[in-house]
């Protein structure tokens, strides 16, 4: 607001010239404004010197919001570069491919695009129960090398370094740069007013600017060529693919191994439940079985001789309990058992 502020120079001279036209007219006689506008006037390179104090304002913020994505764009780097654990899974990756592949051509590859990670999980196999491609990787991983199962943890910062924009970052670097060139060459022509003149606070500043923004530029310059050595062992141009999108690639992969290792847990845990179920109904209905047989073995001796028991006729115990394939008939049976006991008795009777 004080830069777009300045008065016009005709503004400046009718001031001037109203000042000098009569002794009795006086910088005090003149309105806000115009004594706002006369005192400022009197300050040399004015406008350069609230560019430059605006300048030193605005600096560090953006110097470090460059630095912050900066670094975790390095980060992610460094996770990929330096995960042996991940480098492994590439490897067993490429051999499950190759012997799928055995015969063809692409049966013998050293090589392949990462790009095609996120896919294992979409081909399946003709059986459903045996899952996906990576379902069948992952248990390998498991079996053989079961340390090598820690890759994901290892990789787990990478949802905060895909988050970092590298255009954003050379946009910003090279708007920095060019504020900073600006707020220099503005400093510099600026004439002191004597010893006392606080600008010189001011040109201080944009000197330490100066070393902060040489600091940032030079890890940018690590952060580039770390980025074109891991583009390159992983066979990514960087002229068409920037860092964040090779890291939301990884972690991509990374969230399907891990969703993929879950649903499994998950699938376990309910068959196992349902076995549990199942193994307790079948004590269950064998207890009713064991105590009902125990009841009809007992029954026969408590009846007059000749009155024919259980064995004497075709009803089953399964028939008794309702769990037998003739279940719907077991209610007729029973009247039929019952029937022949009473017409024992009554010829018992007779006798």
């Amino acid at each position: 607001m004080l830069i777009a502020g300045q008065a016009e120079e005709e503004e400046l001279a009718n001031i001037k010239n109203w000042l000098a036209a009569d002794l009795k007219n006086t910088p005090a006689k003149l309105n806000e404004v115009d004594r706002y506008f006369l005192v400022l006037s009197k300050v040399p390179n004015v406008v350069a010197r609230l560019r430059s104090w605006q300048f030193t304002l605005t600096f560090n913020e953006i110097n470090n919001a460059n630095l912050t994505d900066l670094l975790l764009v390095q980060k992610g780097i460094n996770l990929i570069a330096n995960s042996k654990n991940f480098r492994k899974v590439i490897e067993i990756v490429l051999a499950v491919g190759n012997f799928m592949n055995f015969g063809t051509r692409t049966g013998n590859t050293v090589a392949f695009d990462i790009s095609c990670l996120p896919k294992l999980a979409e081909t399946r196999a003709n059986k459903k129960e045996a899952g996906s491609l990576l379902n069948f990787i992952i248990s390998t991983i498991e079996k053989n090398y079961p340390e090598t199962m820690a890759w994901t943890t290892e990789l787990a910062d990478l949802k905060y370094a895909k988050a970092a924009s590298w255009d954003k970052i050379d946009m910003g670097m090279r708007e920095t740069k060019a504020q900073l060139t600006l707020a220099r060459n503005l400093a510099g022509g600026v004439k002191l007013t004597g010893p006392t003149d606080k600008f010189t606070q001011i040109q201080q500043k944009i000197a330490k600017a100066d070393e902060d923004f040489n600091d940032v530029k030079n890890i940018h310059d690590e952060v580039v060529k770390e980025w074109e050595a891991l583009a390159k062992a992983y066979g990514k141009e960087t002229k068409t693919m920037k860092p964040e999108q090779f890291f939301q690639l990884i972690h991509e992969f990374v969230e399907l191994f891990d969703n993929s290792i879950r649903d499994t847990k998950r699938a376990k845990m309910e068959l196992e439940a349902a076995q549990e179920r199942e193994q307790k109904e079948q004590a269950e209905l064998q207890k009713r079985k064991t105590e009902a047989a125990q009841a009809l073995a007992k029954s026969p001796a408590k009846l007059p001789r000749g009155v024919p028991t259980e064995t004497d006729n075709s009803v089953s115990l399964d028939d008794l309990l309702g769990t037998g394939a003739t279940a719907k008939k077991s209610t007729a049976g029973m009247e039929a058992l019952k029937a022949k006991r009473v017409a024992s008795a009554r010829r018992l009777e007779r006798k």
